[in-house]
């Protein structure tokens, strides 16, 4: 599936839009940047192997406590410029295999948990918590 860039940013924007009014007020100095897929520089940096794909990367401030506990309190004090969450299209759209529904819930799933990452949840806890939920592993697809 290759859906057209203007459409996967709908994608996007409406996935964020559906979070929590209360997460959303975090947000506000947070750039969602939808890219195609990791460039070679930073697959190096992430030490992806050949075939290992992303879905989404936060990149900012840590705020994890810890793997094990969930995030302080957010409050958007705690929360820093510069923050950015990228969102890669084309191991997002080879994971839905042409289905629009699978494309809409992977790009939600996806941006929640790289949110998950900027309010402080470490990989361990997002994932035990998509597990609860039901929820595709949106970190990374090998």
């Amino acid at each position: 599936m290759d859906t057209d860039r203007q459409r996967f940013e709908r994608l996007v924007g409406t996935a964020v839009m559906a979070l929590p009014q209360r997460i959303r007020d975090v947000l506000e100095n947070v750039a969602f940047v939808i890219e195609d897929e990791v460039r070679g520089k930073k697959r190096g940096e992430l030490a992806l192997h050949a075939g290992e794909s992303l879905l989404g990367l936060y990149e900012g401030p840590s705020n994890v406590a810890g793997e094990a506990s969930p995030a302080a309190a957010y409050h958007p004090q705690s929360v820093t410029l510069p923050s950015k969450i990228t969102i890669f299209r084309r191991p997002i759209e080879a994971m839905a295999s042409g289905d629009l529904h699978a494309l809409e819930a992977l790009v939600r799933d996806t941006v929640w948990h790289e949110v998950g990452h900027l309010l402080g949840f470490g990989e361990t806890a997002i994932r035990a918590q998509e597990a609860r939920r039901g929820r595709v592993t949106a970190g990374s697809a090998a």
